[in-house]
């Protein structure tokens, strides 16, 4: 079945020359701008030889699901490393992040097969990182599972076909380590991590994710392509979800904090369990891994992340374990509450992921930089200053 013929009047809506509808933000795209290959990303197959079904890209980076925390900070991070022509999608939601230099804004609802095809026929990106299907929160997926399920795979599997069909030359797709089984030890190396579909709360999530970074493999196996993972530990900072009945334990401890220090209250009930361990990462520190890995030289690529019958993924980290109750003591001493902490472990608080390996990362030249309190704070202005785009998830 030939995929690729969604027409010329569905394509020309993201023809930046020919489309009623301006970006968001950001240059738009001229008719007359040349086209030409990627220096440095040669797209071959298993054998050497060029793929067939490969026209010639641009030389641009796209962030698919730009609007969230995981994808702000790639457009943060891409823009900082001078990465040229960036393109970033959004659905709905207003971006909180305003224009940056050598940077476009488009909308582009994932739901939607033809429109996807066509954004990725149109712009013809280098190099994609899929980064639109970032955890919402447990109980969002333990509400409505199937159609969770049922949307996060259809999703990927288009977003992933479509990137194909048009020829991107590398492609990183951002899982999460929290697909950890669930009785793994608390150190987790590489290919550990796919052993089972992760505990309960976690299961739909886990699910989607191993699809996608199994779907990456196989089409490396299948068609020579250069499609990866990153599964990140907790990732926490500015642009994170406050929603209460959707937050993780961090801005959700964070609000609590900040409400029960206004309110004047002598102690304030977080939720999460007091001694579960996490490695939380900050989203700046994330998305300059990403970078990092998708930059990395050919041979280092093959070597470390596309030598079959090796898994395709590396996960990233701080290599700091920290318990509820630290991170706790950490974000009342940025909040400026003094009260009494009590903790309590509701349904659907989530796992901890515990420790995970990131050896190969580090070996590979990358280390966390931005300390734990240094983030809680960073993380706590961005929520004082940026209310109204702290619940739009």
């Amino acid at each position: 079945m030939n995929y690729i013929e969604p027409g010329l009047a569905v394509i020309s809506r993201y023809i930046k020359g020919l489309s009623p509808v301006p970006p968001i933000f950001g240059r738009a795209l001229k008719q007359s701008e040349t086209v030409g290959p990627f220096d440095g990303l040669g797209l071959e197959d298993r054998d050497g030889a060029a793929m067939p079904h490969v026209q010639q890209v641009r030389d641009r980076a796209c962030v698919i699901g730009a609007g969230g925390m995981i994808g702000s900070g790639l457009m943060r991070a891409l823009a900082d490393s001078c990465c040229g022509d960036i393109v970033g999608t959004v659905c709905n939601e207003a971006p909180y992040f305003g224009p940056m230099e050598g940077v476009r804004l488009e909308r582009l609802d994932l739901r939607d097969k033809v429109a996807v095809r066509g954004f990725f026929l149109a712009e013809r990106p280098a190099r994609v990182f899929l980064a639109a299907t970032s955890m919402c929160g447990a109980e969002a997926a333990e509400r409505s599972p199937a159609t969770y399920l049922q949307e996060q795979l259809e999703i990927q599997t288009v977003l992933i076909q479509a990137a194909f069909e048009a020829g991107v030359r590398r492609l990183l797709f951002v899982g999460s380590a929290r697909l950890r089984p669930q009785n793994a030890p608390r150190i987790l190396e590489g290919p550990d991590m796919l052993a089972d579909a992760g505990n309960p709360c976690d299961e739909i999530f886990a699910l989607a994710r191993i699809v996608g970074l199994k779907m990456c493999q196989y089409y490396n196996r299948q068609y020579g392509t250069r499609f990866m993972g990153v599964l990140p530990t907790s990732v926490y900072g500015p642009g994170d979800n406050f929603r209460p009945c959707m937050s993780r334990v961090l801005p959700g401890m964070l609000q609590r904090l900040h409400e029960a220090k206004h309110a004047r209250l002598q102690s304030v009930r977080l939720s999460g369990r007091c001694f579960a361990g996490n490695d939380l990462l900050h989203v700046d520190d994330m998305a300059q891994a990403c970078v990092f890995l998708m930059n990395l030289p050919d041979e280092e690529l093959r070597r470390e992340l596309l030598r079959a019958p090796g898994a395709c993924f590396i996960t990233a980290g701080s290599g700091r374990v920290t318990t509820v109750m630290e991170l706790a003591e950490i974000a009342a001493r940025v909040v400026g509450f003094d009260g009494r902490l009590v903790f309590d472990a509701p349904r659907g608080d989530g796992s901890s992921c515990g420790a995970v390996d990131v050896s190969r990362l580090e070996s590979l030249g990358w280390k966390a930089r931005i300390g734990l309190e240094e983030g809680v704070r960073e993380t706590y202005e961005w929520y004082r200053h940026n209310t109204a785009h702290a619940f739009w998830y």
